[in-house]
């Protein structure tokens, strides 16, 4: 139980690290799941290692509780990844929506004002 919570901190912490952090032409959706795969990979070894030494077990031991933890780590961490990188592709399409309604009404103003100078000229 207390080794699914330390997948879920760690893998929540180094996607917020990394998505928060990433390049403009990079997705968070694919980066939040590459992430999280990865960090799932990095914490099954700590708890195969401190099975294997705390009960004296061999290396068969060890290859078996790091499969065990890696499909938990690997299935926790590909979850967490998917949704925070979701949860920061949304933010960041609604960030972009926002600026290209301001350009369209900025441009719609600067055409208006355009046209309104034409008539001006016309009649003067």
């Amino acid at each position: 139980m207390l080794r699914d919570l330390d997948y879920l901190l760690g893998a929540v912490f180094g996607i917020f690290v990394s998505v928060k952090y990433k390049k403009p032409h990079q997705s968070p959706l694919k980066l939040g799941i590459i992430i999280g795969l990865f960090g799932g990979l990095i914490a099954a070894f700590p708890p195969s290692f401190f099975m294997v030494i705390n009960f004296n077990l061999t290396l068969d031991w060890f290859l078996v509780y790091l499969i065990n933890f890696l499909i938990t780590g690997v299935a926790i961490g590909f979850i967490i990844g998917m949704i925070i990188g979701y949860i920061y592709k949304i933010k960041e399409e609604n960030a972009n929506e926002g600026d290209s309604y301001d350009d369209d009404l900025y441009q719609d103003l600067i055409e208006k004002e355009k046209k309104e100078e034409k008539k001006k000229r016309k009649f003067s």
